[in-house]
């Protein structure tokens, strides 16, 4: 694989994983931040179309397609019933930062390697030839 080939790909992988991230960060920046008791009103009122919920984070759009995010107090036995009668759910109990890590950290990770790999073969040059 010629050495332009190597920087093309390690570019194209680069350039992907930092749009990955920029993406996730504007997704979720973009999600109005409301209140426990504001949540529990808009589901009540029917308002609600979609929700994710881990462990006491809850994430969902309204009907007219605004996103919201909110923080739960507690784990409200009752959330799961009232949830099923007003909205669609999913529901993960653990509130897992473990698939972002490594949809983050495994990209890195063969990154920083091919770029190592890169490295060390331009300063270690040609292999010397021995007359034997």
């Amino acid at each position: 694989m010629s050495q332009g080939l190597k920087v093309a790909l390690f570019v194209v992988l680069l350039v992907g994983v930092t749009a990955g991230i920029w993406l996730e960060m504007r997704r979720a920046s973009r999600a109005e931040e409301i209140s426990y008791s504001q949540f529990s009103r808009d589901l009540e009122g029917d308002q609600l179309d979609q929700l994710e919920i881990h462990g006491f984070s809850v994430s969902g759009k309204y009907k007219d397609g605004k996103t919201f995010h909110a923080n739960l107090p507690y784990l409200d036995p009752q959330l799961a019933d009232d949830i099923a009668e007003h909205s669609e759910a999913y529901f993960d109990e653990q509130d897992s930062s473990w698939p972002t890590v490594l949809a983050v950290g495994i990209p890195a990770l063969v990154i920083g390697w091919i770029v190592g790999v890169l490295a060390v073969r331009r300063k270690a040059g040609p292999a010397p030839i021995q007359n034997g």
